[in-house]
């Protein structure tokens, strides 16, 4: 069962199975009061835990709601599959990508260690973590992510960074406004590329011309 099927409610709320009503309120208010979108500035990591707050409160609270999660968790604990806190494990996602565009953006160019970075990115993109992460129907979340590991692969050499960007495409392949996002990322890496190598002739040619003009 894929995990957009099932989400453990009390593990959203931080609750122990068979909370009392009160607690599932309390913890619900508690949340709310942290995470409502006009207090974390839209942050989307915290946007998705605070829908899925929202949504384990609305089961919680509602008797017939609550009885069908508790007969399908009882199920699913019977057999032996594992739960999940479904979208909280995509905000995770989110954080990972944010952290690191925030790590490459503020260390130094020359000094990025370029297979640390390029290493790092696959494993917030591989395949496993991408299926699991597309599972709970959240697109807009998913290309936020992959706008930020776009950004933090621009530190990247141009091969490395075509490397990434075709399995950054794998977000969301059949989103054309992500496929532009790309081909404009390659389009500037390929610009910046070519006058990084052409800088280095100018800088030769100036230098010789210089020497010249000293010798004469």
């Amino acid at each position: 069962m894929p995990p957009s099927d099932y989400i453990d409610h009390y593990q959203t709320l931080g609750l122990a199975p068979g909370a009392t009503p009160e607690q599932i309120k309390k913890a619900w208010r508690k949340g709310v009061l942290e995470l409502h979108p006009d207090k974390t500035g839209n942050d989307p990591a915290l946007s998705i835990r605070f829908t899925a707050l929202q949504q384990a409160y609305e089961v919680l609270s509602d008797p017939l709601k609550k009885i069908q999660f508790l007969q399908e968790r009882w199920l699913r604990k019977a057999q032996g599959q594992a739960t999940t806190t479904g979208p909280i494990d995509l905000a995770g996602w989110i954080k990972d990508c944010v952290a690191q565009d925030r790590k490459t953006s503020t260390q130094d160019a020359d000094r990025i260690d370029q297979h640390a970075l390029q290493v790092k990115i696959e494993e917030l993109i591989g395949h496993e973590k991408l299926v699991l992460l597309q599972s709970y129907a959240h697109p807009e979340a998913l290309l936020t992510g992959g706008r930020l590991l776009l950004k933090a692969a621009f530190a990247l050499s141009l091969d490395r960074y075509v490397e990434v960007t075709g399995l950054l495409i794998k977000i969301e392949p059949a989103n054309l406004a992500w496929q532009q996002e790309i081909q404009q990322g390659l389009l500037r890496k390929k610009r910046e590329h070519a006058w990084d190598r052409y800088r280095v002739v100018l800088l030769v040619i100036l230098s010789v011309l210089l020497c010249l003009l000293i010798a004469s």
